[in-house]
């Protein structure tokens, strides 16, 4: 007989209790105690090595009552855990490695900070050798310019030389003339000579501090371009770090891939053997047992069945007309009965109203008919242990 067959078969014995109330019963409808029951199946693979379970038993949610092995999955798990230390002292020795990758590239760079200051420092030697050399360009004296008053000088007396000779042959003129005249181009001969072995004694001196000043340009630029040599190379060091790095970096992506499959894997295994370990759901009675210990269990196979006891259902049906007296909330009188005129009466609340009727299947439905439709209601009811599965009951709202 199926659920909806027995509902209805109550039903229409609630009906038929009802017309007797008109005969003088004191109930309003009648109905069947149930309650919330689980059947908990299994959920891991492998021997039951422990369930304790007996028929009538008490539990509480949460309680163990029993194990599935789970020998293999401790194993599996060890081993996870083995290869998540190795993962583990891998990446310590990478971020070692990243760090000394790290400090290297530091020093590098103060190397060429070091190097860029060495330049400026040669550049500013250059740009002082510069100064120098052009002043001593300007302190060149021009041999000509310089020459060029005693010359016309000399000339000068050559013209009063020849003048005052003819003067003096004409006997016009006497002749300590002559000689002076002769005397003052003998004195601008020699400053003349005099004058241009000074100056080219001094740009002598000016043009061998100018090699000098050169050489220390060739030098300056010499150290220049040895510290650009030296930059490139630690430019070149530089870009193998960065390919270590990368190297580095990309190792630790991969590890870390490992690794969260690994966390991935073991949140797995926790929770198959999380599975092994069979509890109850709900606190209540153990009211079937199906299974024994030492039974190889698979994921699905029933064990037992718990019924919460403690707290049951009355499933009584009522007409329409009914209906309009009773809400959800309301407070009732429930009335199990034992038979041979054995009752004990409980306080219930009405906690649900079907809102669909219910009715004896007719091809036609007549307005006669209509009082024959019934609603199924559910009454909480606090159980003292006097209240069974199944039991026959009756309602007084």
């Amino acid at each position: 007989m199926n659920r909806r067959t027995f509902n209805l078969i109550v039903g229409w014995a609630a009906l038929a209790l009802m017309a007797c109330q008109e005969n003088g019963n004191t109930f309003d409808a009648t109905g069947t105690f149930e309650t919330e029951e689980v059947t908990v199946a299994a959920k891991a693979t492998g021997e039951l090595l422990q369930f304790d379970v007996v028929e009538g038993q008490e539990v509480s949610a949460g309680d163990v009552v029993g194990h599935i092995e789970s020998d293999m999955l401790q194993l599996q798990k060890d081993q996870l855990h083995t290869q998540r230390s190795k993962f583990d002292a891998d990446e310590k020795e990478l971020t070692t490695g990243q760090r000394q990758l790290d400090a290297d590239k530091d020093r590098l760079n103060a190397s060429k900070s070091q190097m860029d200051a060495s330049i400026r420092q040669i550049e500013v030697e250059k740009m002082k050798v510069d100064v120098t050399e052009a002043a001593s360009a300007s302190s060149k004296l021009d041999l000509e310019k310089q020459l060029g008053v005693l010359r016309q000088q000399l000339a000068n007396q050559r013209r009063e030389l020849k003048r005052f000779t003819e003067l003096y042959n004409d006997g016009a003129v006497a002749r300590k003339q002559v000689d002076d005249i002769q005397y003052a181009i003998s004195v601008l001969e020699k400053q003349i000579v005099a004058t241009e072995d000074q100056i080219t004694s001094v740009n002598k001196s000016i043009d061998r501090q100018m090699e000098a000043l050169q050489l220390d340009k060739d030098g300056a630029d010499a150290r220049i371009e040895g510290v650009v040599a030296q930059k490139m190379g630690v430019d070149a060091q530089q870009t193998g770090v960065d390919a270590q790095k990368a190297a580095v970096g990309a190792k630790r992506e991969a590890l870390e891939a490992q690794r969260n499959n690994i966390d991935v894997q073991l949140s797995q295994i926790d929770r198959q053997i999380e599975n092994t370990i069979v509890s109850s759901p709900l606190s209540g009675t153990i009211i079937e047992k199906y299974v024994q210990k030492g039974e190889y269990m698979a994921p699905g196979k029933t064990m037992f069945k718990v019924a919460d006891t403690k707290n049951m259902i009355m499933r009584a049906y009522v007409t329409s007309q009914q209906l309009e007296k009773i809400k959800v909330g309301q407070k009732v009188a429930v009335i199990a009965d034992y038979g041979n005129n054995l009752q004990h009466e409980y306080s219930g609340v009405v906690n649900w109203i079907s809102p669909n009727a219910e009715f004896t299947p007719k091809t036609i439905l007549t307005d006669d008919e209509r009082a024959d439709l019934v609603y199924a209601v559910k009454i909480a009811v606090r159980n003292d242990g006097g209240i069974k599965i199944g039991m026959y009951g009756k309602v007084r709202f």
